[in-house]
C-alpha cells in the first residue's frame, strides 16, 4: 500500500438530504528502522448515493443499483482518468459529467462489475453510489495527488464494523 484515503460519514445537510462524506487522504510515511505509518494530508468532503437513498450499508448487504451510498469497504484504486489533458477542467466525460474519473477495483455479489469511482458531482446533488465531489473539493483532491502521489486503496467506513481501517491512523480532531 502507498498513500490511502478513508471516507467516513458526516452530518445530513438539510437543504441536499445528503449525508456530508469526510475523504481523509493519508501518505504512506516511513517512521525508521523499516517501520511505516500513516500521516493526514488532508481533507475533502464528498457526497454518495441520492438524497432520498441515503442507506448505508455493508458490502455483503449492498443493494445495486438503487442509487444508494458507496457500501462500507475495502477499495483499490485506479490512477486519475483525465477526459482531456491532466488538469484540463473543461473536458467532461459523458454521463458523469466529470473531467476525471477514479475508478475503483469492485465486483457486485454476483461477481459482476460495478462502476464505483470518484467524479465530479455534477447536477443533481448526489450520485448513483459514487463519491462526488464538488468542483473546489475535487480540485483540492487533484492536488493531493499531485503533491503526494497516488492514492491506491479507499476505505469506506460508515461505522457499521465491516472494514477494518490500518492501524495508527490518526483522524483530526479526534480524541
Amino acid at each position: 500500500m502507498k498513500n490511502i484515503l478513508v471516507a467516513r460519514k458526516g452530518k445530513k445537510d438539510p437543504a441536499t438530504g445528503l449525508y456530508a462524506i469526510h475523504l481523509h487522504a493519508f501518505a504512506r510515511i516511513s517512521l525508521g528502522q523499516g517501520k511505516s505509518g500513516y500521516k493526514h494530508i488532508g481533507q475533502v468532503v464528498a457526497r454518495s448515493g441520492l438524497a432520498n437513498r441515503q442507506t448505508f450499508r455493508t458490502w455483503a448487504n449492498q443493494k445495486p443499483g438503487i442509487y444508494e451510498p458507496c457500501p462500507e469497504g475495502h477499495y483499490t484504486l485506479g490512477p486519475i482518468d483525465w477526459k482531456g489533458a491532466p488538469n484540463d477542467y473543461s473536458a467532461l466525460w459523458p454521463v458523469i459529467n466529470s473531467p476525471i474519473w477514479i475508478p475503483t477495483s469492485c465486483t457486485d455479489l454476483a461477481g459482476r462489475n460495478r462502476a464505483i469511482g470518484i467524479h465530479l458531482d455534477a447536477g443533481t446533488p448526489g450520485t448513483a453510489g459514487c463519491l462526488g465531489l464538488l468542483l473546489p473539493e475535487l480540485k483540492k483532491l487533484v492536488n493531493l495527488y499531485n503533491g503526494y502521489g497516488a492514492f491506491t486503496d479507499l476505505y469506506c467506513d460508515w461505522g457499521l464494523g465491516s472494514v477494518q481501517l490500518p492501524a495508527g491512523l490518526a483522524f483530526p480532531g479526534a480524541k
